[in-house]
């Protein structure tokens, strides 16, 4: 098989070296598309990439070969959405611990654990979602939680819970994308970037973006990092779109 690269109309070959499945006549196309018929993947076969704490400008996450480090996380974002969760208790190890409710609308929120902590089960019972509109499953409205409002943490400032975004961002040589949890505080700058690629006419899945960390302190002084983004190279908006519609965000959450 010849293994000179297709030429891809807004696609320069360089870039359809790293995500070959930008061509719809190839190889990586044709696999991913029939693995997406025969009912996709799930959230959990993704490698999950946080934003780290302490004020680190380094990514780390481990993968099937190893640990991993970057300054940078370099792909083309395919899918996103807002997230919430609601936690047993604030500060402890989360590693040990599973959430009670877990949105990805901030609408409607879905049972994952039982153990309470110190949330008051009549808070919980206020916000279910009437069996008969709920199908049998334990969803909750989001957004009636005393626990979403802000003065609710601990603190007496922030909210209870915990709300950001999740990115799945396509990396270069990668089939499936990596899924990146972004904190509240990384929200305004990933917004920030949204509208000044709208604003040339470009959306998320037409460009390759470059993700790096910038430290920075909250009001008690406390270290932590902010998402940094920069548009790296355009691609051209049908083929971007087209690659968009393939991973159509059918990951199935899970529980």
């Amino acid at each position: 098989m010849s293994t000179e690269l297709a030429k891809v109309a807004g696609v320069s070959d360089e870039l359809l070296a790293e995500f070959p499945m930008l061509d719809v006549s190839s190889e990586a196309h044709e696999m991913l598309t029939d693995r997406m018929k025969s009912g996709g993947f799930n959230e959990r076969d993704l490698i999950q990439i946080k934003v780290p704490s302490q004020g680190s400008e380094i990514w780390t996450w481990k993968d099937i070969t190893g640990a991993k480090s970057a300054e940078e996380l370099v792909g083309i974002i395919i899918g996103m959405s807002p997230h919430g969760m609601l936690w047993p208790s604030e500060g402890l190890n989360r590693d040990k611990q599973r959430p009670i409710l877990e949105t990805f609308d901030m609408r409607i929120a879905h049972r994952r654990g039982e153990e309470l902590g110190d949330i008051p089960a009549a808070d919980l019972e206020r916000a279910r979602v009437p069996a008969e509109e709920s199908g049998g499953e334990e969803l909750y409205y989001w957004q009636m939680l005393p626990q979403t409002k802000f003065e609710s943490a601990g603190n007496g400032r922030g909210k209870r819970v915990k709300e950001g975004r999740i990115l799945y961002l396509l990396m270069p040589g990668r089939k499936l994308p990596v899924r990146i949890d972004l904190p509240a505080t990384s929200i305004a700058p990933c917004d920030r970037y949204a509208q000044q690629l709208f604003d040339v006419g470009k959306l998320f899945h037409s460009v390759k973006t470059g993700i790096s960390l910038s430290p920075d302190a909250n009001v008690d002084g406390e270290p932590f990092s902010r998402a940094k983004f920069r548009c790296i190279e355009t691609v051209d908006y049908k083929v971007g779109k087209q690659l968009f519609q393939l991973y159509g965000m059918r990951f199935d959450s899970g529980s």
